[in-house]
């Protein structure tokens, strides 16, 4: 989709209307605050209450347009269901990436995208696709983050933190959590009650501070649980239960 320069292009482009839960978002990124959608709680199935397309969403977390300007603190979005499939490959979200406790229908494609932070904590996805992505904070995927396809941030430059502490990642017979070769200025943590079913491949990957997998669970039936192959770690590494 074109990006449009006004909420009237917008809604021609699309053919319907907007919602009340996205004028409600519209309005949260206008004045900078965080928009709480139900009981803020993650959706299972979509709610005409909680649903959110994905087509407005990339908009806002691009900027949005001359009349309706994503405020500079950036997208914060609670408690959505997130219709259709967002692709923000090759942009450059405005502020904040902030996406807690939402549903979304389809993978996210973020190729090469560049973020000032990305938080998808409590979330549910079916699969990220993140290749090379730039993040100038922290990645958190956390507190209850779930994925059932494969989360790649295979080449990602991250210059904080990569946070998945109790998140669930399974991919069985695949990678469930891939960051071949990423750099990452924090640490790593995979602690905590972290579950990846499938391979985690951090092979190649250059962590400036720690990696932490205590109380972390791996498991691949068919190849390798954790492949750090040619892992570089600056600080301490925990491997223990």
């Amino acid at each position: 989709m074109a990006h449009p320069n006004t909420l009237a292009e917008w809604e021609a482009l699309t053919g319907d209307a907007l919602t009340d839960p996205e004028q409600q978002l519209i309005t949260a990124c206008r004045d900078g605050e965080i928009c709480w959608l139900g009981d803020g709680e993650r959706p299972e199935e979509p709610d005409p209450e909680r649903n959110i397309r994905a087509d407005l969403l990339r908009w806002l977390i691009l900027g949005g347009c001359d009349d309706c300007q994503t405020h500079a603190q950036g997208l914060q979005l609670v408690g959505a269901y997130i219709t259709g499939k967002l692709d923000i490959s090759f942009a450059k979200a405005k502020g904040l990436t902030y996406l807690v406790g939402c549903h979304f229908a389809e993978p996210i494609e973020a190729l090469q995208t560049r973020f000032e932070f990305l938080v998808l904590n409590g979330s549910a996805l079916p699969g990220l696709n993140a290749q090379g992505t730039e993040v100038k904070g922290g990645v958190f995927l956390r507190n209850g983050f779930e994925a059932t396809g494969e989360v790649s941030l295979s080449g990602a430059s991250i210059g904080g933190n990569f946070d998945c502490f109790d998140g669930c990642f399974s991919n069985k017979g695949g990678e469930a959590l891939n960051a071949e070769e990423a750099e990452v200025k924090g640490g790593v943590f995979l602690n905590n009650g972290f579950e990846a079913i499938g391979e985690v491949r951090l092979l190649g990957a250059s962590i400036g501070g720690q990696l932490d997998c205590s109380d972390g669970c791996c498991s691949n039936e068919n190849g390798h649980a954790l492949n750090a192959q040619r892992l570089h770690v600056t600080e301490a590494s925990f491997l223990r239960a």
